[in-house]
């Protein structure tokens, strides 16, 4: 399961560099097509936090009468706990990264104001896919079948609202972190190199 879904999260990321490719040789049909495929794949990076919820029926640890807590020996439960957690930290930064690629293009092109306009809306997309993903346990093909557009026009409730709204700051929220530590890391590398140089 884990392995999967690392690799769709993987996939904006092969699209992105694509995209950025294709823009640069000027092929457009190309370009277009590798920018839908990215948005269409990009809620597959962020929709893996949420595979944390398989550690549910694993018991990590239990209370004794005199309120004490014993942790489990049991090996296989705390792999899982390491493999799931490899799996969402992967996953999420390989997602992160192509929206980053997405976002430096996108400020080359635009005005900063309309980017982030820009960027809330992916936000919002996102967070939505993955109530449809997680909640409702359709794929992101799945948007090609008709019958995914009745289910989701009987699906717009307060909970669906809210659960998009909190994964649309979740990744607010993480690609805000990324992005910090990205342009402090590009900030002194530059600084490194105007030192070297003189």
């Amino acid at each position: 399961m884990m392995v999967w879904n690392v690799f769709l999260a993987f996939l904006p990321l092969f699209f992105a560099v694509f995209f950025i490719l294709n823009d640069e040789r000027r092929i457009w049909h190309k370009t277009l097509l590798c920018g839908f495929m990215w948005l269409f794949f990009f809620p597959n990076a962020p929709y893996i936090v949420t595979d944390i919820i398989h550690l549910q029926g694993i018991t990590f640890y239990s209370i004794t009468k005199s309120s004490t807590a014993v942790y489990t020996t049991n090996f296989l439960s705390w792999m899982s706990l390491v493999h799931i957690s490899i799996g969402i930290f992967i996953g999420t930064w390989a997602g992160m990264l192509s929206l980053m690629i997405i976002h430096q293009w996108l400020l080359k092109k635009m005005s900063r104001y309309l980017v982030r306009g820009i960027l809330l809306i992916i936000f919002i997309i996102s967070g939505y896919a993955i109530y449809i993903g997680r909640i409702m346990r359709m794929n992101s093909w799945d948007i090609f079948m008709p019958a995914l557009y009745s289910q989701i026009s009987k699906n717009i409730t307060l909970f669906s609202i809210g659960f998009s709204l909190l994964f649309a700051l979740y990744i607010f929220l993480i690609y805000s972190f990324f992005s910090f530590i990205f342009f402090s890391l590009a900030a002194e590398n530059s600084s490194n190199e105007r030192w070297i140089s003189r």
